[in-house]
């Protein structure tokens, strides 16, 4: 599966497709913004994402729940 906007991207776990479908604007943890997906991987996916506490832009690992153990 190809995820739209992800250059190089190849095939994405399907723990990451759920992750990957959160959209831009989703806040997380009520500080983080997320603003755009950078990556897919065999640990997760990665966005860029705005410290809104902060004001500074920031990456957001969200990792498949068997490499959180």
């Amino acid at each position: 599966m190809n995820t739209p906007g992800v250059e190089g991207e190849g095939d994405a776990t399907l723990t990451g497709r759920f992750a990957a479908d959160l959209p831009p604007g989703t806040i997380l943890a009520g500080r983080f913004r997320l603003d755009r997906l950078l990556g897919i991987g065999g640990m997760g996916v990665v966005y860029r994402a705005t410290d809104l506490q902060l004001g500074v832009p920031v990456a957001i690992k969200l990792l498949r729940s068997e490499m959180a153990d």
